[in-house]
């Protein structure tokens, strides 16, 4: 019965330890995301569009609000960082640099946290500037067109 359990528990072993690509989750790559947040300030976007790239560990997010809040267009775009933290969640961390009414630019840390098979989660914005406050809001994506 020993030699059973213990075969049981390497064989689960070796499959957790088996790559998952981020992208693997549904046949699409490309999402969009809306965010519903009650967080003052412009901290956390409303809408944004994350790429999970081939490599599995990498995704590109594009926050078009950015532009609209008078960012320039290469601060609309960032690279991301991609982990599994579980057979169904992922995480995506980036910076971007947000502009404030104060006409310079603040950069804030980013982590979404996203359920693979829902493709709903939680997104968090940490401001340095505001004595690291972390704001978080509502996440729902859907396959982007």
């Amino acid at each position: 019965m020993k030699t059973f359990l213990l075969a049981r528990i390497l064989c689960g072993a070796a499959l957790l330890a088996q790559p998952v690509h981020a992208g693997a989750t549904a046949p699409k790559t490309h999402y969009a995301c809306e965010i519903a947040s009650s967080a003052y300030g412009n901290w956390l976007p409303r809408y944004l569009e994350v790429t999970f790239l081939e490599d599995s560990s990498s995704a590109e997010v594009f926050i078009p609000e950015l532009l609209e809040l008078g960012g320039k267009p290469e601060a609309a775009r960032a690279n991301a960082r991609v982990k599994r933290k579980s057979s169904e969640r992922l995480r995506v961390k980036w910076r971007s640099s947000v502009p404030t009414n104060l006409n310079f630019n603040t950069p804030v840390n980013y982590r979404l946290d996203l359920d693979s098979t829902e493709l709903t989660g939680k997104m968090f914005a940490t401001v340095p500037m505001s004595n690291h406050q972390r704001i978080n809001g509502a996440v729902a994506c859907k396959p982007a067109e």
